[in-house]
Formats: structure tokens, C-alpha cells, sequence
């Protein structure tokens, strides 16, 4: 066949293409054939053309309101580091805290935990790992979380650099769905906790607003919230922590009940607060020594001929594949084409 002549004598060319990634259990049909007039139909069949794919760096990942709040450093051997922490804003749910009393009995504030619940983790397990948990600053005063501020994995706040609590786990020990819990009254019954000076002081100031059920913007003037950072000396993985109601921070509460003729009981109860819609991860890296260390900036790519015939796709740093196939565009120059 003349394929020139063929092309200037007929109107209409359907052409099938299937690509290299596609294959055929059974030999090819003519389907659609019955919708248009056969005299004048001609088909041209391709099974492979060229494919072009690239490691691309994408814009740089918007983390505000985050679903999943990732925490933890891990060296990656194809990746390289990264280093992970969460800002957060905890709140109680309605305007103004409420306890419950009943009688005249003293109502006894106990103790104050943060909780982080997880569900995943990316690294190793045979290796300890350190979570700090830290106040953000209240100075200056324009430091503190917002539920508008379109935050991305390079945004930050300033914290108390001396944390208000560190825990020290083994990988193997939060490998799976779990609670991160952090008791700011005593570290007793938690071995694996070390507390500092700052947790009493923030104990004792959430115990005296749930005493006094204060408004919560009262609260907000003073409580910015909590930033949960990696150990610096880390690199046994990162954790993917809830932003919803898995996490929360609870204070325990009780009062004595008199029973005629017995002992009294005691009726133990809490306050919750709850994150808000202020929260965000912030998410660095250092591809030092890897494949891709020279794609940095902004729609930069590199072609996979170049990386050992590997791709890579990062969503929480912004790495993308791009899929080319750039000699598709030629078949337009046959003509009237259907693809």
C-alpha cells in the first residue's frame, strides 16, 4: 500500500495504538467497526512507541489542615533524609470548658495527658527513636497557628526550645496502630517518659482553666499549641500520626460521692480538648549522596536513563513522575486522525 496515496484519497483514518505497556490474550478485533461506513475506512495498527519518564520535582507540597501529621527522621538509602515534625492546635470543643460536679465534695484535678495517635510507619523497627514534645512560643505575637495560613512543608513556628516532655521507644514497639501518650503530671509509671520544668507549669495552667471552666479565648491568648519534633541523633523512621479526634488532650478529673452507711465513691472524669483546623507538617530533606541530590528546585527533572532505570515519587516532598510520549504528536501529521 502507498501510504502517501492512501492518505490523500480517503477522509477518515482510525488509528489504534497500543503501547508497550499493554498486552493482548487474543488476537485484535475490529471493534466499533459497524459505526461508520466500511468502503472508506482504512487501519493502521502500532504496538510500541516511545515512552519517556522522569523524575520531576513538583511544587512544593501545601500541608495546612493535614489529615496525616507525619513525625520522625529516617535516613533513606534511595531518598536520602527526612526529617519530619507537627504543629498543632489543641482546643476544647466548645466555647467555654465544662466540668461536672455533683454534691459539695472538693472536685481534685489529677493530671494532664497528650495524646498522638498513629497508625504507620516508614523505616526500621530494630532502633530507638525519640519524640519531643515542646510548647509553641507565645512571643512574638504573631506566633500562632492559623486555620487560613496556607502553610507548606517548609513553613515553621517557634517553640520553647527546652521540650516539656521526651519519649524513648524501640522501632518494634510503635510499628503498628498505637497511642503516643505524654503525661505531663509524672513520669512514674512511664519509664520511657523524661519530663521537664515547662510540663509543670502547663499542667498546673490547663488544671486551673478546666477549675474556673475559662472561655476558650482565654485560652488561645496564652495555649498556641504543641510542635512534636524528631530527636536530632534519629533515624529510625517516620510515624503518620491522626489530625482528627484519635488524638487529643485530656484532663483527669475526679470527686468523692458520700454513700450512706459506706465508704464514699470516687467518680473520675475528664476535660478533652481537641485539634483544630490549625495544624501543619513540616517536612525537609537532604538528598546528599543519592540518585536524585541534584533535583531541587521547582519542575527540575531528570530522565530515569540517568537514575539506573528508576523512578521516583515522594508525595510529601513534592517528587512526581512525568510520563511522556513524545512521538505521539507525529501521528497528527497523517491527517484526519482518530485516536
Amino acid at each position: 500500500m502507498n501510504l502517501p496515496l492512501f492518505l490523500k484519497n480517503h477522509n477518515t483514518i482510525f488509528v489504534i495504538l497500543l503501547s508497550s505497556f499493554f498486552f493482548a490474550c487474543e488476537q485484535s478485533k475490529n471493534i466499533g467497526f459497524d459505526l461508520v461506513q466500511k468502503d472508506p475506512v482504512r487501519v493502521i495498527e502500532s504496538d510500541t512507541f516511545t515512552v519517556k519518564v522522569s523524575s520531576v520535582q513538583g511544587a512544593i507540597p501545601v500541608t495546612k489542615n493535614a489529615g496525616v501529621l507525619l513525625c520522625g527522621k529516617y535516613k533513606d538509602p534511595d531518598f536520602g533524609v527526612v526529617d519530619a515534625s507537627l504543629f498543632t492546635q489543641f482546643l476544647p470543643t466548645f466555647d467555654q470548658i465544662s466540668t461536672v460536679t455533683t454534691g459539695d465534695k472538693p472536685v481534685n484535678f489529677d493530671s494532664v495527658t497528650v495524646n498522638f495517635g498513629y497508625y504507620s510507619k516508614y523505616g526500621v523497627t530494630n532502633k530507638k527513636q525519640k519524640f519531643r514534645l515542646h510548647q509553641i512560643s507565645n512571643l512574638p505575637v504573631n506566633n500562632n497557628l492559623s486555620s487560613t495560613e496556607d502553610y507548606t512543608i517548609n513553613s515553621s513556628l517557634i517553640y520553647d526550645p527546652n521540650p516539656l516532655a521526651v519519649i524513648e521507644l524501640m522501632g518494634d514497639t510503635i510499628a503498628k496502630r498505637g497511642v503516643l501518650s505524654f503525661n505531663l503530671f509524672t513520669s512514674a509509671n512511664k519509664p520511657e517518659q523524661t519530663l521537664y520544668s515547662g510540663a509543670t507549669v502547663l499542667d498546673n495552667k490547663l488544671k486551673n482553666w478546666a477549675r474556673n471552666n475559662v472561655q476558650k479565648s482565654a485560652i488561645t491568648d496564652e495555649f498556641r499549641g504543641f510542635a512534636l519534633v524528631p530527636d536530632a541523633s534519629d533515624d529510625a523512621g517516620v510515624m503518620g500520626f491522626y489530625g482528627d479526634f484519635n488524638s487529643k488532650l485530656i484532663i483527669h478529673y475526679s470527686q468523692a460521692q458520700a454513700r450512706t452507711g459506706k465508704p464514699d465513691s470516687i467518680v473520675k472524669r475528664v476535660v478533652e480538648f481537641y485539634p483544630t483546623n490549625a495544624k501543619f507538617n513540616r517536612i525537609q530533606k537532604d538528598r546528599q549522596n543519592t540518585a536524585i541530590q541534584d533535583i531541587n528546585t521547582e519542575l527540575q527533572s531528570k530522565d530515569v536513563s540517568l537514575t539506573n532505570g528508576i523512578g521516583y515519587l515522594q508525595a510529601g516532598l513534592g517528587m512526581q513522575l512525568k510520563v511522556e510520549f513524545p512521538t505521539l504528536k507525529n501521528i497528527k501529521n497523517l491527517g484526519s486522525v482518530g485516536v
